[in-house]
């Protein structure tokens, strides 16, 4: 069985083919369950954040200058994570939609080499099976599952990429479970 990756990004905005990273958290667990890897990092996007995105996570230019790290430093950082983790599949939150779209486009825009895509085995939205499991129409939000799940937690802490991942990663847990 893959090792999971599951990663989050809080972003400028939310449109897809422009906005960029502010945030990326990416935590591995192996087939087993057990937690590997778990790192959070603040990105500089090289672009302003909306003020809607901004209101949704807080993270300012003033965090970026400090903390920021380049979208070169983060792909080189993600290729050789998911290398280091084979085999590998990814997990995510709205993965589909939305995280996996800037990825990619980050990989082709900033990655290096011949193959900018490290191998991947599979790639789970965990969103679309809390839709399934809840046998709704309509794409639960992350804090939806983790409500409806009864998973302990504090609403401050959503929209924190590296809190998201952790809320992902027992959403899915959950899930599988039950649906056994």
């Amino acid at each position: 069985m893959p090792n999971s990756i599951v990663f989050d990004f809080e972003t400028t905005g939310v449109n897809i083919l422009q906005d960029r990273p502010v945030q990326a958290a990416v935590g591995v667990w192996t087939s087993e369950g057990k937690q590997v890897h778990l790192q959070s990092h603040i990105l500089d996007p090289q672009m302003d954040c909306s003020p809607g995105a901004y209101k949704v996570h807080k993270i300012g230019p003033k965090e970026i200058l400090l903390k920021g790290k380049t979208l070169q430093w983060f792909t080189k950082y993600w290729n050789d994570l998911v290398w280091q983790y084979q085999p590998a599949r990814l997990l995510g939150y709205n993965l589909i939609n939305f995280d996996m779209p800037i990825l990619q486009r980050l990989l082709q825009q900033f990655g290096s080499g011949k193959f900018r895509h490290p191998p991947i085995e599979g790639i789970v939205d965990v969103m679309f099976l809390a839709q399934r499991f809840f046998h709704s129409r309509k794409w639960p939000k992350l804090i939806e599952a983790v409500n409806r799940l009864g998973i302990e937690h504090h609403e401050k802490d959503f929209h924190d990429a590296k809190a998201d991942v952790l809320y992902t990663w027992k959403v899915y847990q959950a899930l599988i479970r039950r649906d056994k």
